[in-house]
């Protein structure tokens, strides 16, 4: 009988040495779970950051756009005023 009890106790001395190990392991993955997911995150706020730097960028592009439009515009009324001077002195 007390043998028995030598061989269970034993047993159990194992299944929770194999418990123990277990937990063990499963908590460094979950650290490293963490260490990932903390990496990820800091990419995701470098994208995000340069996410920004481009929309600024391409608002300064967009106000760029803007002017160069109006120049465009008023360059275009300036010759459509000389070609109506030119139009009248070769009428004249």
């Amino acid at each position: 009988m007390e043998e028995l009890l030598r061989r269970i106790w034993s047993k159990l001395d194992n299944m929770e040495q194999g418990f123990l190990a277990f937990q063990e392991e499963t908590r460094q993955r979950f650290a490293q779970m963490d260490e990932r997911f903390a990496q990820i995150d800091e990419c995701f706020a470098q994208i995000n950051e340069r996410f920004v730097q481009i929309d600024g960028r391409l608002a300064e592009m967009s106000g760029q756009m803007g002017s160069l439009t109006a120049r465009v515009e008023a360059l275009e009324g300036r010759v459509d005023e000389m070609n109506g001077r030119i139009s009248r002195l070769e009428q004249d």
